[in-house]
């Protein structure tokens, strides 16, 4: 059985398409299927400016070149021209949109080292993050604040406001 979700637009909401061999989510028909039924799930995947691509790929030839990890422009029975939905692909075979969060993850924490360095006055290798299911624990290593028997403490506890001001945190119940 084949189900599409956009986790970027609605997480919660499912589309069951068809039952498919393992694989065929990259054949026309499925976005056929999603843009002939669901056509507002897909609406910002849907090129409006462009009427036409040329060469229009056989399907094999599509499957051959999205298998040699290239992003092509989906043209469909009626004409509609969409960019490949979940973002396509990178060189290496992965999600492009997965990597472009990853990337901002990374600068994301990056960042928020920096503000903590620069506000405790300490140094990076002073910290430590720990990521755990709907957690994250950054651990500061700082005689100045603990007694000799405790050479680590969370961040999450001492800076409470100040993790809530820097981290985009769903679930903060935690917190309290």
């Amino acid at each position: 059985m084949f189900v599409y979700r956009d986790i970027n637009v609605d997480p919660f909401k499912l589309y069951f398409l068809d039952i498919f061999e393992h694989g065929d989510w990259s054949r026309k028909k499925t976005l056929e299927i999603m843009h002939n039924n669901w056509k507002e799930a897909l609406t910002h995947y849907r090129l409006d400016s462009i009427n036409n691509i040329e060469p229009n790929f056989s399907e094999e030839a599509h499957l051959k070149l999205r298998n040699e990890n290239t992003n092509l422009l989906i043209k469909l029975s009626d004409r509609s021209i969409y960019m490949p939905p979940g973002g396509g692909l990178t060189t290496m075979g992965t999600n492009s949109l997965a990597i472009m969060t990853s990337l901002s993850y990374m600068r994301y924490f990056h960042d928020l080292e920096g503000n903590i360095v620069k506000k405790f006055n300490t140094k990076p290798e002073n910290l430590k993050l720990h990521l755990a299911t709907h957690r994250l624990h950054i651990l500061l290593k700082n005689s100045n604040f603990l007694s000799k028997k405790a050479r680590t403490i969370p961040l999450l506890i001492l800076l409470k406001d100040y993790l809530l001001y820097f981290l985009p945190l769903r679930n903060l119940s935690y917190l309290s």
